[in-house]
C-alpha cells in the first residue's frame, strides 16, 4: 500500500523515483530493503543502524541528510496507524535542501 501511494504521488506530481531521495519509517531493514528493490528511488537515506526503529525519524533523518543529498526531490514516507499514509514531497534547489516544497496527504 505505501509503495503504491509513493508511485501514485510522484506520477501526479510529474516526478521519476529516480529523481528522489527516500527517507521515511524505519521498522526494520528488511522493509527498507523492499522499498528500495520495489520503488527503485535514486537513493535512500535512514538511520537504523544508527538508531534502530526509532517512533519519528524524519526530523532525525531530514536534518542529517541536508548535506548527502543529490537528488532532486526527497520524498518523506510518514505511515500513521493502521490505514493513513502520508508522505511529502520536497524540492531542493541551488544546493540548499527542502528551501521549496510540496506536500501530499492520502
Amino acid at each position: 500500500m505505501a509503495l503504491l501511494a509513493v508511485r501514485r504521488v510522484l506520477q501526479r506530481q510529474g516526478i521519476a523515483a529516480a529523481d528522489v531521495t527516500l527517507t521515511g519509517h524505519q521498522a526494520s531493514q528488511k522493509l527498507l530493503d523492499i522499498w528500495q528493490k520495489s520503488l527503485a528511488p535514486g537513493a535512500m537515506f535512514h538511520t537504523i543502524a544508527e538508531f534502530g526503529n526509532i517512533r519519528s525519524p524524519h526530523p532525525v533523518n531530514l536534518c542529517l541528510m541536508q548535506d548527502t543529498v543529490r537528488t532532486p526531490w526527497v520524498v518523506a514516507l510518514g505511515l500513521r496507524g493502521t490505514c493513513m499514509l502520508t508522505l511529502c514531497c520536497c524540492e531542493r534547489r541551488k544546493g540548499e535542501v527542502f528551501s521549496r516544497g510540496r506536500a501530499c496527504s492520502l
